[in-house]
């Protein structure tokens, strides 16, 4: 009997465990100083590598701090110090990818986003959204800085759209690899790299410097995210 109750205990640990990374959206790869996290519940803690991001949570972090977070379907994203981004939704089926997406918005700081398997088959589907501008992707890798309501775009691979009220304007890493958004009413307008103001062009080197990929994560047999285990 009794061994019979550790075995249901285990199983239900188990699936409690599944079910938990089948929500989950995203794994902390790199934490340097103070990260925190609040899931959409609103409970709060500090980020560790390792641990798993949901949809609807936020990661704040702190001066002089950074994290790395890798999607489940290869995309990463690396933010800054005294940055605040949301994850406001996440779908990937690594059977589907074309019917995964992704929406995230940024509310202040610097990140960077290099492209995964979802932006590579339903770019359409990934957006970032600022008070300023919603940013939608073309298969890239690129720096974002929001400060003061002022948006600031660099691409390093392929190119991003920036859309507003006034209209959308492209960016890409070969004609027009900078960019900037007074606000959120002015059309989006490009500018030389030396133009950036320096706190932004110091947030996008340390960006650059992270070695972070954008490469597919291939499904296993035993991949909590595949179609047919749900």
């Amino acid at each position: 009997m009794k061994n019979t109750r550790l075995r249901a205990l285990a199983s239900f640990i188990a699936l409690m465990l599944w079910s938990w990374l089948a929500l989950a959206a995203a794994t902390t790869t790199a934490v340097t100083g103070s990260v925190e996290a609040t899931s959409q519940k609103g409970v709060s803690g500090a980020l560790a590598v390792g641990q798993r991001i949901e949809s609807g949570a936020t990661v704040k972090t702190g001066e002089r701090s950074s994290t790395v977070l890798r999607f489940d379907d290869g995309q990463s994203i690396s933010l800054a110090g005294n940055t605040t981004f949301v994850l406001v939704e996440y779908n990937f089926d690594p059977h589907k990818p074309a019917e995964g997406g992704l929406v995230a918005t940024l509310l202040r700081g610097a990140m960077r986003a290099v492209t995964g398997v979802i932006g590579e088959t339903a770019p359409q589907s990934v957006k970032f959204t600022t008070v300023t501008a919603t940013v939608g992707i073309r298969g890239t890798d690129f720096n974002l800085h929001l400060v003061d309501s002022r948006l600031y775009i660099q691409v390093a691979q392929g190119a991003v759209s920036a859309s507003n009220s006034a209209g959308t304007e492209v960016f890409d890493a070969v004609r027009r690899s900078t960019g900037m958004v007074s606000s959120s009413s002015t059309l989006p307008q490009t500018l030389q790299p030396s133009e950036l103001p320096p706190n932004v062009l110091g947030d996008f080197r340390q960006l650059s410097a992270v070695p972070i990929t954008g490469k597919e994560r291939r499904p296993g047999a035993d991949d909590p995210t595949c179609s047919d285990r749900r």
